[in-house]
């Protein structure tokens, strides 16, 4: 997910021609990655326990991979 808004952000940036937009990106996906690894990969962690855990170590965070996950 933030993979992809980070390809529209962009997408919307070079639209603009805004260079500063361009430049804004990286700052904002960073931000918004390191809220997901904070708060919400610790929230689902406690509500999922072991079965979250697996999934975390079996599916990228960010690179999607080409062949499925399957439990």
């Amino acid at each position: 997910m933030v993979l992809g808004a980070m390809f529209v952000l962009l997408g919307v940036a070079f639209l603009a021609r805004s260079p500063s937009g361009m430049l804004l990106v990286p700052i904002a996906v960073l931000i918004a990655y390191i809220y997901l690894v904070t708060f919400e990969e610790k929230a689902l962690l406690e509500r999922f326990g072991s079965d979250y855990e697996e999934y975390r170590r079996n599916v990228p965070a960010l690179i999607p991979r080409l062949n499925p996950y399957i439990r």
